[in-house]
């Protein structure tokens, strides 16, 4: 892939807005190449709007890690700063992953509410937002994508310090798919799990999801239909946010400045200018692991190939909560499933006035709702 980036492309200058970096967390990490470090100023800029002063409520790092033998990658990652009688406080870590097309900034808006009952770390997946961007040609199967997104959090854990002290770990969507299988298979290290919207739950045939496919499209009209065409090419040719961006003859800022005021419901133009400036340079960045949620899941109903529900059947001894917004799309089969089968390791919430994001959407009740399922007595199990 090639590695060459022309900023120029993107609404955020690199020239004129780039000056040698004065925030420690900056100089702290002078491996990171040029482009990284300029959306991370952008980034900052975003989370001081909505109070997170960095230095002082978050501290942000790019943690190193050994994929394969290789040290040249590393996890983007906030980690909430204790101050005055929280400097005492012997805090719980809590794990926060995103979902795809997403990242730790998401979280913002929960950040500071839950940073005042645990240390909170929030993590960019491996491949996306602002983590490194490694050449993942050689993963084939869905089993290895798997894997390979499993082995990177065991590695960012090892470089943290976590894996001697048992943590909490949340996940949404994407970030909730990949959080079950690390989940699964390190039960010693995670107190209880929880699953915003996860992606890939639920036990459903190929044939059932065609049949979904076929009994939506009679009832289309035509710009449903347009649209279903066009999320169909783009998922049977793996296209990324990355190439489309890249590539498309769209108008993209108009595209851009459409999904932001409408998904992360931005209230002023210099939050909305942020935002596009922060993805338009994200967004050139190199393809890596964004194409692998086309190798993992089948369309339309981000049904898995290996369901979360299957592995969670046998062997699961650490509690799990699925959190569903009161108008979420996600398919909460499999998880009633495992409910019904063991109301004692797994249970289903209900966020109110949100939908799939809704980390977004009501962040307050999401916030208030993970800090009371976490601080119930251990003795409770769930």
């Amino acid at each position: 892939m090639q590695e060459d980036i022309n900023l120029q492309e993107s609404s955020f200058s690199l020239e004129s807005s780039y000056n040698e970096p004065s925030s420690w967390t900056h100089k702290k990490e002078s491996f990171l190449p040029k482009q990284y470090k300029v959306a991370q100023e952008v980034e900052e800029k975003i989370l001081e709007l909505h109070n997170l002063e960095i230095g002082r409520d978050v501290e942000i790092q790019n943690i190193k890690i050994n994929l394969n033998g290789i040290d040249d990658d590393w996890i983007h990652t906030y980690i909430s700063i204790d101050k005055g009688k929280d400097r005492f406080k012997n805090k719980e870590p809590l794990v926060l992953i995103h979902g795809y097309g997403g990242g730790s900034i998401l979280f913002q808006k929960m950040f500071k509410k839950l940073s005042k009952q645990f240390k909170v770390y929030c993590i960019d997946i491996i491949g996306l937002n602002l983590s490194s961007r490694p050449n993942v040609d050689h993963l084939k199967t869905a089993q290895e994508i798997i894997d390979f997104f499993v082995q990177s959090i065991q590695q960012w854990v090892i470089q943290v310090g976590l894996q001697y002290k048992p943590f909490y770990l949340a996940g949404h969507s994407f970030g909730g798919y990949i959080s079950s299988f690390y989940a699964k298979q390190n039960q010693d290290q995670v107190k209880k799990l929880i699953l915003m919207s996860p992606a890939g739950v639920s036990k459903i045939s190929q044939q059932e999801n065609q049949d979904y496919l076929n009994n939506r499209y009679l009832n289309m009209n035509f710009k449903e239909k347009l649209l279903n065409w066009f999320r169909k090419t783009v998922w049977k040719y793996q296209i990324t946010y990355e190439w489309l961006y890249k590539n498309c003859f769209l108008p993209k800022q108009y595209i851009m400045k459409h999904m932001i005021t409408t998904r992360l419901k931005t209230k002023s133009q210099k939050e909305l200018k942020l935002w596009q400036q922060f993805y338009g340079l994200v967004l050139q960045l190199p393809e890596s692991t964004s194409r692998f949620v086309y190798s993992l899941f089948f369309y339309p109903r981000v049904i898995a190939h290996h369901p979360v529900e299957e592995i969670f059947e046998t062997d699961m001894n650490i509690p799990v909560h699925f959190m569903y917004g009161q108008h979420d799309w996600m398919n909460q089969e499999g998880a009633q499933r495992l409910m019904q089968k063991n109301k004692d390791l797994f249970r289903i919430y209900l966020i109110p006035s949100s939908g799939h994001h809704m980390n977004v959407d009501n962040p307050e009740e999401l916030s208030e709702q993970i800090i009371k399922i976490l601080q119930i007595n251990e003795d409770q199990k769930i």
